[in-house]
């Protein structure tokens, strides 16, 4: 994916903020460009306003909405890996996908997610795989399972906060209109 900052700024000689580069591919109507369909979004646009970038583009607007999702998914993991210490991560998965990702995705896209989180790892790989490479990281001989926990509430809470924030935004500048 293409630094669209740089790419407005090069390209159509404008430097933007986030804000102001989602406004201008509303003006432009290419918010809804993904990089895989642009091609059929293009015939339903005046051909005077075709660029031949625009068949590739990938929307900020549209990443960025689709961010509000990914980080109320992030936030229901951590949130349901820290609330009960005994569930399977797969049901911790299971739960936040359906939550938050389910409800926008197709169906097909449902049921490959499904046989994913099946498939993760158990609770104590995780749990044993995170402590050492946490303790590598800090140059420590063990990293307390405790403080995991601590680490993944402390990220839960985070995301939340992230994810407030990318909702509100969303809302404020119209992108929750995004399909």
């Amino acid at each position: 994916m293409r630094n669209n900052q740089a790419f407005f700024k090069k390209e159509l000689q404008l430097d933007l903020g986030l804000l102001e580069q989602c406004m201008k591919e509303f003006e432009m109507g290419i918010q809804e460009f993904n990089g895989e369909n642009g091609k059929s979004l293009l015939k339903k646009m005046d051909k005077a306003n075709h660029k031949p970038w625009m068949a590739a583009y990938n929307s900020t607007a549209r990443n960025l909405y689709r961010g509000c999702w990914f980080f109320d998914f992030l936030t229901e993991i951590f949130r349901g890996f820290n609330e009960d210490k005994t569930v399977k991560l797969a049901k911790v998965a299971t739960e936040a996908y359906n939550k938050a990702l389910a409800p926008h995705h197709p169906w097909v896209l449902k049921k490959v997610a499904g046989v994913a989180m099946n498939a993760i790892n158990y609770r104590e790989v995780f749990i044993k795989n995170y402590c050492t490479q946490q303790a590598k990281l800090e140059g420590l001989e063990t990293y307390p399972e405790e403080q995991m926990y601590e680490d993944t509430l402390f990220l839960s809470q985070q995301a939340e906060i992230l994810s407030g924030h990318l909702w509100k935004f969303s809302k404020e500048n119209g992108l929750d209109k995004l399909p």
